[in-house]
Formats: structure tokens, sequence, C-alpha cells
């Protein structure tokens, strides 16, 4: 008869120190994970020391992202030729290269800082798709936390490292990042035993993926210096244009042979919808370091309390999802999928009306900002928790939505956290079109009611002159001049931010309507999916 002695203290200890350690490659998720998306914290205040204006910060956060998503591309072509620590390993050395070069060459020009982010963003890739692979099955629950609440966490670690000298020290933030992914490679490396699983193979020749890089380098130099220079009159945006439409086509013409047609409509709308998902949650955390910038001058720390409800939103509607919906007998997928874009309206909505309701256009908010302060944290957070909300509600039903045939889904599967982070990867690009071209919009239509609502303007000369006056003012005339100027470029960049909530309301509409009726003509019965572990969250 078989009997079992209940373990001592010391051997209870050694198990639970080998099940921490078991878990080390979930640490190489996390750094990856914070770094994507914390590291926009201190950008302000690098493009600030630099002379940077936002159409070259920004190009940071784009070239990361892309490089993320093209690595996550290259990932299933790599697996098949090295093993799957070594590739997650190299991934963390990349990762810590390009954070410890943007933290240390602080005196470099703008191509050394792009190239910095590139080689993180490739590395983060790198570590985001084969961590995973490389944990005990004990530690697999852990993975989609990590994915649910990470991006929680990123604005928050980011800042406060900027913020560690009580000034915004945009360095350290680059720095925290190379410290994070040290350690985490050092622990991978004391890892002995090795328990990778292997991806799927890939369908086809990587051969595309060079021209694909040319393609988006073009692209994405034409968005974000485009409108500085002129769009088709400078010579060097058509030149790019030119090289992205011929790399375009060279790329198109190399995966031609791959594409399976049939699951590219069976999930065009789940691609459209992780690219929109990943464009809302990075364009609004964004929005939000240059409105904390701009209406408000905030810190680094103060513009984490501005972006926190977004991604707070996205966290809770991902774990109602996993621990709810996702466990009831009815498929839900379409009906969250609605409601979740109906969700997102909802806050884009609400934040529309708080930005245009508080009087912005009153000349004492030049003299005086405090008198009628532009909406801050609290006035925002419910409008940003509702579009948090629904963006993790309808990502997470369009990651279970999956297609009837399963050798189709693993074609498609890899592609959904691709098209989330090419969708980060455009906003940032977009944003900056928003904010030059929507500034030349409402500026001119505010500047121009000098003669559309000439008596309007003198009444607001007369009041803030006579405030002036009052106060005892050196030159009230004058000083009245220069502040109505100053309020009419205030006036135009709250309008461009009430252009932005209107533009991705209608968007959300729009999408909501297509999820409403294209399922209903194709007539597509899809079968649901367990969460799959490794899909990034954004």
């Amino acid at each position: 008869m078989a009997t079992s002695e209940p373990l001592s203290g010391w051997s209870r200890l050694a198990r639970a120190g080998h099940f921490l350690l078991a878990g080390r490659p979930l640490l190489a998720l996390v750094v990856a994970l914070i770094t994507t998306t914390g590291h926009t914290m201190n950008l302000r205040e690098l493009g600030v020391a630099k002379g940077w204006v936002p159409a070259e910060v920004y190009a940071l956060q784009s070239s990361y992202l892309v490089a993320l998503a093209l690595a996550l591309l290259a990932c299933p072509h790599l697996a098949q030729r090295f093993s799957g620590r070594g590739l997650a390993e190299f991934g963390l050395v990349l990762l810590l290269a390009g954070s410890f070069w943007n933290g240390l060459a602080i005196h470099e020009w703008l191509p050394v800082f792009i190239a910095g982010r590139a080689l993180a963003g490739s590395g983060a890739g790198l570590a985001i798709y084969f961590a995973p692979r490389l944990l005990d099955q004990r530690w697999a629950f852990m993975v989609p936390w990590a994915l649910i609440l990470c991006p929680v966490a990123g604005p928050g670690a980011v800042a406060a490292a900027s913020m560690a000298h009580d000034v915004s020290d945009w360095e350290w933030g680059f720095l925290l990042e190379g410290v994070a992914a040290t350690v985490s490679l050092v622990l991978l490396l004391s890892q002995e035993e090795e328990t990778s699983l292997a991806p799927a193979a890939p369908h086809g020749s990587p051969a595309y993926l060079f021209p694909l890089t040319v393609a988006l380098a073009a692209l994405l130099y034409c968005l974000h210096w485009g409108q500085l220079h002129g769009w088709l009159e400078s010579f060097d945006i058509v030149s790019a244009f030119l090289v992205a439409i011929a790399a375009s086509a060279t790329a198109l013409w190399l995966v031609w042979p791959q594409l399976d047609f049939l699951a590219l409509r069976e999930n065009g709308l789940r691609l459209l919808l992780f690219f929109f998902g990943g464009l809302c949650m990075f364009f609004h955390g964004y929005t939000m370091n240059v409105y904390g910038g701009s209406l408000i001058n905030y810190s680094s720390w103060q513009r984490v309390w501005l972006i926190w409800p977004l991604p707070i939103g996205v966290a809770v509607g991902l774990s109602l999802w996993e621990l709810v919906l996702r466990r009831m007998p009815r498929r839900l997928e379409m009906p969250t999928t609605i409601l979740g874009l109906l969700l997102l309206a909802a806050g884009l909505y609400l934040c529309y009306q708080r930005t245009m309701e508080w009087p912005y256009w009153q000349p004492t908010n030049v003299f005086d900002l405090d008198w009628f302060p532009a909406p801050q944290h609290w006035e925002l957070a419910p409008g940003r928790f509702l579009m948090g909300f629904g963006i993790g509600l309808f990502m997470m039903a369009m990651n279970v939505w999956s297609s009837p045939d399963p050798a189709r889904e693993k074609k498609i599967e890899s592609l959904l956290p691709v098209m989330q982070f090419f969708g980060g990867g455009i906003a940032a690009a977009l944003l900056i079109n928003f904010l030059l071209i929507g500034h030349l919009v409402h500026y001119s239509y505010s500047a121009d009611r000098d003669y559309l609502q000439a008596q309007e303007i003198r009444q607001r000369q007369t009041d803030l002159g006579d405030t002036l006056r009052n106060t005892g003012a050196v030159a009230a005339d004058r000083t009245t001049q220069a502040l109505l100027y100053r309020g009419v470029r205030y006036e135009a960049d709250n309008l461009v931010f009430a252009t932005i909530y209107a533009t991705f309301l209608a968007a959300a509409l729009v999408l909501a309507g297509m999820c409403g009726v294209l399922p209903a003509v194709w007539k597509r019965q899809p079968a649901s999916a367990p969460m799959r572990s490794d899909l990034p969250a954004p």
C-alpha cells in the first residue's frame, strides 16, 4: 500500500522557487509590453530638449511600432532556422541596445534616434512572439493577464522613471527600458531547460518583407514630413511617394501566390477591426500627450492621469470577456463587437461634448487660464474609460471569431497582432496631420472672424483691454493684441481635438453598421475559438 509523506518546509520552499524560476520568460514579455505601451511618455520632453516639432518626434513612435509589426511577420520564418529561446534572447538584446542607444546618445540627431527606436521595436516584436512559447505550462494562464495589465502599467512606469529627479528627464525613460531588458535577458540566459512551443509553419517565402519594409519607410516619411514640406510641391516627398508605390507593387507581386483570398474574404472585417483597434488605442494615447502639453502644461506624470482611463477601460473590457462573456453558452462575438463599437462612439461623444462645452472662446482664458480651465482628468475620464472599454470588448470578440476552416484560421490569426501594431504606427502619422492641417483650417476660420464677426471681436478687444488696464498693465493695447492672437491659436487647438473626436465617432458608427450588415450578407456561421495566449494586447 503506497503512502505519501507530507512535504517538509524546505521542500515546499524549493518547489515554490522552482515554480517562480519557470516563469522567467514571462518577464521578457512584460518588459516588451511595458516598453511598447509606455515609452511615448517622454517624447514631449525629448522634442522640447532637441527642438524637434511633433512631426519629427512622433516619427520615433511610428518607427518603433512598424518595426515591431514587421518583426512579428518575420517570426514564423525565423523560427524555422533558429530556436525560439535564441530568438527571444536576441530580441531582448536588440531591445536593450535600442533603449540604451536612445537614452545615452542624447546629443545625436534625429535619424540616430529613429534607428534606435526601430532597433528596440524589432527586439520587442521578437520577445512578444517567442517569450510566451518558452513558458512552462503552469505559467500559461498568466500570459493573457500580462497582455491585459501591462498596457496599464506601461505609461506609469516610464513616466515615473522620467520624473525620478522631480523634473521630466526624458532620457531616464529610455534607460529604464534598457535596464529592464537587461535584467530579463540575464534571467532568461540563466534558464537551463528549454520548453519552446514551435509556432505554425509559415506560408510561402519571406522575400516580400524587404520591399514591404522599404514601402512602409517611404510611406511614413511622406505622412510625417509631407505637410511640413508641402506635399507634391516638394521633390523629396514626391520621390518617397514613388518609392512607396514601386516597393508596394513589388511586395504585392512577391506575396500574391501566397494569398488565400477565401480566408481574406472571411476575415477581412476582423483584420480591419484589429487595425482600427490598434489605431484608436495608440492614437488616443498620443492625443493626451499633446493635449497635456498644449492646452494644459502638464509634466510626464500628470499626463499619465489623462491617459490612464483609456487603458484601464481596455483592461476592464478584456477582463470582462475573459472572465464572463466567453463562458456563456450563446455565441456573442458579433453582438459584443457591435456593442464595443457603440461604447467607443459613446465615449468619443462625451469627450467631444466636454471639449466643445467649456468656454474656450473667452478672452479671459488667454489672460488667466485658471478662470475657465480646459477639461482635465475627471472631465475627460468617463468618456475615455468608455472608449477603452468598447475597444477591449470588440477586439477580444474579434479575437475569438474564427474561420470555419482551421487551416484558414491559422493563416489569419498571426496577422491580427500585426494589423494592430501597424494601426498604432500609422496612428502617430495620422495624429501629426490632424494637428498640422487641422490647426491651419481652424486657425483660418478663427482668425477670419475679425471680418465675419467684427463687432464681436471689437467687443472682446475692449473687454480684455479694460481688464488689463484695471490691473495696471503697461502698454495695455499692445498686450491686448498679442493676447487675442494667442487666443485665436488657443481656440484653433481646441477645435482640432473636437474634430478628432468627431472623426473617430463617425468611423466607429460606420464600422458598427458594417458589423451588423456584412455577416448577414455573407451568411457566415463561424465557430468560436478559445482565446489565444500569444496575441499581444494593446
